[in-house]
């Protein structure tokens, strides 16, 4: 593992932000019987939104319903709702995504309001596992209150730092269980 998550992300014109979030792992480090599949899928977006409960303490709380997922306040308010999940399953590739179509995160004004991806990929050939995450024209609701340029000022000060902390807690935690357990040296080889 490279063990470190890179960044990138930017707001278009229209004030949508676009961000992906990923690292990298060396597959002679990845456990053999590893495979891109469904249950890979699923175990990523259940893993994904447990790290957002444990992260934030109570605070935000998902709840999987109908395929999508209610990410609640403590009060019961919605912060954010994933709903049409998709999972596209190829040789190199896995991708499960979702809508983003509400809570009180999201801009109201808007008919589309983005979509949240995570994926798992292999590259260069297969060297390397390319684990991300991706919020895709993602429409933020202190970009449509405060306009483009302090909504997304305020915007990377404030939702953009939790959201980075989260994706890379997720990402770092995945990448551990996907990787080889080296077993402890013994003392004498530690000796010799």
């Amino acid at each position: 593992m490279s063990g470190r998550v890179e960044h990138q992300h930017h707001f278009d014109p229209e004030g949508r932000l676009f961000a992906e979030h990923w690292l990298t792992i060396a597959r002679e480090k990845i456990r053999p019987d590893f495979q891109l599949n469904a249950a890979f899928a699923d175990q990523l977006a259940h893993a994904y939104f447990e790290t957002v409960r444990r992260v934030n303490v109570g605070l935000y709380d998902p709840e999987f319903r109908d395929g999508g997922v209610w990410v609640h306040t403590f009060f019961g308010r919605d912060v954010l709702v994933f709903q049409n999940k998709r999972v596209d399953i190829q040789p190199q590739k896995t991708t499960v995504s979702w809508d983003i179509t509400g809570g009180f995160m999201r801009a109201r004004r808007v008919k589309d309001g983005g979509q949240f991806l995570i994926r798992a990929e292999w590259r260069d050939d297969g060297a390397q596992l390319k684990l991300s995450s991706a919020l895709d024209s993602y429409a933020a609701r202190l970009t449509e209150i405060f306009g483009r340029r302090l909504g997304a000022f305020i915007y990377d000060l404030t939702q953009g730092v939790s959201h980075q902390f989260i994706i890379t807690k997720f990402l770092r935690e995945q990448a551990r269980e996907l990787q080889i357990v080296s077993k402890p040296r013994s003392e004498k080889e530690t000796n010799d």
